[in-house]
């Protein structure tokens, strides 16, 4: 018999009047439909908190809050400390659902307990763009704590995609202001990094179950502009010299890579070119026959 789990449903948005009608729509015109619904505004300027208000006024498992503005991170954060869901999934406020999102997504973590991350492709509705999804591989990918912490490798996907374990989560975040304002974008990184750190499994769906809408006031676009790279880079180091000390990793973790990476079930090519990555970009956390170790062991195998 498989597991009874409860899933929440979380749209953070900011100024989204012109798309978030079709944002809320797609979170009710789900198959499974979520058992907890919750809308967070991020101080909009336009009429979005209107729009959605107006939309759920009368669905009693739905709910909307309103906060002053503080970024997607803090956005985030507000409706995962509210939700009551086993999983919660995560939807941007220009983005949509297609009707099966919710049921792929449950099947993963009733077939596997130990997932923490469900996530996979999209399709582009709107502008082009050049985003791909950091799958490696598609269906079951193991552990990827040492990946994350010797290399900061994002195994996950845009945020729209993202299903995550509560208990993976919440217990968490939300993170010290200091670094929740470094994080007023991108904030999905957080969700994939910390569902690594905490040790669970992932699964990266084949097909997509999400469109991604694509458009100028994108969050990747606006990055360039709003975070110079040696800002984005000194942001990543505060985190995860954060992330360190709450986890407790040890310095010398990157001697685990060759084991981890020799556990994961589908040892795709792309997924030990991450691994690789990883070792490359950790050089000086251990000594250099250390590294040149793990080095043949990544490339061979064992």
């Amino acid at each position: 018999m498989q597991p009874t789990l409860s899933v929440s449903a979380i749209i953070d948005c900011y100024n989204s009047e012109q798309y978030i009608q079709e944002a809320i729509e797609s979170v009710l015109a789900q198959q499974r439909r979520p058992d907890e619904f919750i809308i967070v505004d991020d101080g909009s300027s336009d009429d979005t908190a209107k729009i959605a208000r107006n939309l759920i006024q009368d669905i009693p498992w739905a709910r909307l809050i309103e906060k002053e503005n503080g970024g997607q991170l803090s956005c985030m954060t507000a409706g995962i400390v509210e939700a009551k869901g086993d999983l919660l999934a995560f939807l941007d406020g220009d983005d949509i659902w297609k009707t099966n999102h919710l049921v792929e997504a449950e099947k993963q973590f009733q077939a596997e307990p130990k997932l923490s991350l469900f996530y996979g492709p999209y399709d582009e509705i709107g502008d082009c763009s050049d985003f791909k999804c950091r799958a490696y591989c598609h269906g079951l990918i193991g552990q990827t704590l040492v990946l994350t912490a010797a290399g900061q490798s994002y195994v996950g996907g845009v945020n729209a995609t993202l299903v995550a374990k509560s208990s993976a989560l919440k217990p968490y975040l939300p993170l010290p202001p200091q670094i929740e304002k470094d994080w007023v974008v991108n904030a999905d990184n957080i969700i994939v990094w910390i569902t690594s750190l905490t040790g669970g499994l992932k699964y990266a769906a084949s097909e997509a179950t999400v469109n991604y809408r694509m458009h100028p006031n994108n969050n990747y676009k606006k990055l360039s502009s709003h975070q110079p790279r040696a800002f984005r880079k000194s942001a990543t180091a505060r985190l995860f010299e954060y992330f360190e000390r709450t986890f407790y990793l040890p310095s010398d973790l990157v001697r685990h890579l060759p084991q981890e990476y020799r556990a994961q079930p589908n040892k795709t090519k792309n997924l030990r070119k991450e691994y690789l990555r990883a070792l490359k970009k950790s050089r000086g956390r251990v000594c250099s026959l250390m590294a040149f170790n793990c080095y043949v062991r990544l490339l061979f195998g064992f």
